[in-house]
């Protein structure tokens, strides 16, 4: 087998750099170990949530603007274009999303805390000003049974808002045939019992005989629309009141709409993406230092070769990084990792500091090039997650750098051919 260009890791990195590719006649071919972090998204995308210092970011360019030259951000040389041209791909995709790049929206989290965002979504709540919201009375909606909605944390969270808020408990003939097993009872798989004109008739007429006539909103749990919005936009036709979907607790719908949408696009375009195709080692030559082919786990016999070769393997969660007892190593390649030995420096005592091994990463030169034994390999790219020197759960910037690191592995891919 040999393609133009191989990626590994069929998550958001992947998919973006992918479709770039493709979008300029490459064979690309995406090898994915297994279920994408993007299921666990919550139908919102960021560029930069909180600075350095651990204060919100309300315009996120120039909080990027502001990071060290260590920062993986630091790797794209125009931030501003390789988000428009994210935002670009995601709506050829059929991701419908609103957001500005210049300010940042607020997301409102399962648990009715508000969290900066650049895209949203557009079926899903997204609120521009926390001071000024454009209603005064909601009522949240939640399916009786349904554990992965805390509907109660949601309207307390309202309430903080000045937001006048109360729960209801609702069900159909539809979603009660779905209570066999606990397991009918998590959002994607209710997400496909509401997805027949029968159901959505049923729920919407179960929301509007229980919605006040002075509540201004409806907030429901997202639950909506696995492969598109046709369902939410259905129900929103059929309510009398406003309609706004709020995230659940992972596996989440959003994040797997978006996922879905992308991996076909990819598809269409004429890429290869091949699930469950774990890479299991990579191959450097030592005098060149370039990628002479690699190996999947469903492949064993066979040498996987292109010209171009992407790391989108993520992080710890997704094995791109693997810990050992006392050191911190990427598994494909064996490539330079900026990460101490000893485990005493990994992690600090307080659980809600920035942790070190947050930060742990493939090392890279200014063209995401990965190092190994100091030196770049140069028919090989990283981006990501995998990448060095990013605090995510602290900065609130992992979709955006994932996007936007991958788009700029994409431009030098295409460049170097």
């Amino acid at each position: 087998m040999r393609y133009d260009t191989i990626i590994t890791g069929g998550g958001l990195s992947g998919l973006m750099a992918g479709i770039a590719l493709a979008k300029q006649g490459q064979q690309v071919a995406i090898l994915a170990k297994g279920i994408s972090r993007l299921y666990y998204n919550s139908g919102s995308l960021e560029l930069m949530g909180r600075d350095l210092d651990g204060n919100e970011v309300t315009r996120p360019l120039e909080a990027i603007a502001a990071l060290p030259p260590s920062h993986p951000y630091s790797r794209v040389a125009d931030v501003a274009a390789r988000a428009a041209q994210a935002r670009e791909i995601l709506e050829e995709a059929g991701v419908k999303v609103r957001g500005n790049l210049r300010r940042n929206h607020y997301r409102v989290t399962p648990t009715g805390l508000l969290k900066p965002a650049w895209l949203t979504l557009d079926d899903y709540l997204r609120i521009d000003n926390r001071e000024q919201l454009p209603w005064q009375r909601a009522t949240v909606f939640n399916v009786k049974g349904f554990l992965d909605f805390p509907d109660h944390f949601v309207a307390a969270g309202m309430r903080r808002l000045g937001v006048d808020c109360d729960c209801k408990d609702i069900t159909t003939p539809q979603i009660e045939r779905r209570r066999a097993t606990p397991g009918e009872m998590r959002s994607t798989a209710l997400a496909r019992t509401l997805e027949s004109d029968a159901a959505l008739v049923s729920l919407a007429a179960k929301i509007n005989s229980h919605t006040d006539d002075d509540s201004q909103a409806i907030l429901f749990p997202a639950l909506l629309g696995l492969d598109d919005d046709k369902a939410s936009r259905r129900l929103r036709r059929l309510l009398d009141g406003q309609l706004y979907l709020v995230p659940t607790l992972p596996a989440s719908v959003g994040g797997t709409r978006i996922h879905t949408l992308l991996r076909k696009h990819f598809v269409s375009l004429g890429g290869t993406y091949m699930l469950g195709s774990a890479v299991t080692s990579g191959s450097i030559d030592p005098l060149s230092c370039r990628v002479l082919g690699i190996k999947a786990r469903n492949l064993p016999d066979q040498v996987i070769r292109a010209n171009h070769y992407l790391l989108a393997s993520g992080s710890f969660m997704s094995g791109g990084l693997i810990a050992t007892h006392d050191r911190v190593v990427e598994p494909i390649f064996g490539l330079d990792v900026d990460a101490p030995r000893g485990r005493d420096a990994w992690t600090r005592e307080y659980l809600y500091d920035r942790q070190p091994y947050m930060e742990f990463g493939v090392a890279t030169d200014e063209r995401l090039h990965p190092l190994h034994d100091g030196k770049p390999v140069p028919n090989l790219w990283a981006a990501g997650s995998i990448l060095a020197g990013n605090s995510p759960i602290a900065l609130g910037n992992t979709t955006g750098l994932s996007m936007l690191t991958a788009l700029e592995a994409a431009a030098g891919i295409t460049s170097s051919q």
